[in-house]
């Protein structure tokens, strides 16, 4: 008898999921990645990160940070951040094949609180 009213009562306690309100799915941040088109080998290429802040969210974002992976060959020219006040980006160098010669890495590059985010505005990197 007692199995079974401890396992009626975890039946019951059950599992509370917040659902979001339209009020906060309106608040999500919107990235887009563009490109000045396609690069040689060897060549320089510049990108755009783009986030906005959808006008109607009503909510103020705070301490926006961008993120990138790189894919495999492609590295960060140092200095090329625009805008500069943005500053540098931290570079984290991953090793995805380190029995490669040379070892096959990527970059992966973190730009930390570079701005906020108010309602309707957005923000670019490149």
């Amino acid at each position: 008898m007692l199995r079974l009213v401890c396992v009626l009562a975890l039946a019951f306690t059950g599992v509370v999921v917040a659902v979001p309100t339209p009020a906060a799915a309106a608040g999500t941040i919107s990235l887009d990645k563009s490109s000045s088109g396609p690069v040689l080998l060897g060549g320089q290429v510049e990108y755009r990160l783009a986030a906005t802040n959808p006008a109607g969210s009503g909510v103020e974002q705070y301490n926006l940070s961008y993120s990138d992976v790189l894919p495999v060959g492609v590295t960060y020219v140092a200095g090329s951040t625009s805008p500069s006040n943005y500053g540098e980006p931290q570079v984290i160098t991953i090793t995805d094949d380190a029995a490669a010669t040379p070892p096959v890495t990527h970059q992966v590059l973190v730009w930390s609180n570079v701005s906020d985010l108010t309602p309707g505005a957005t923000r670019t990197l490149s």
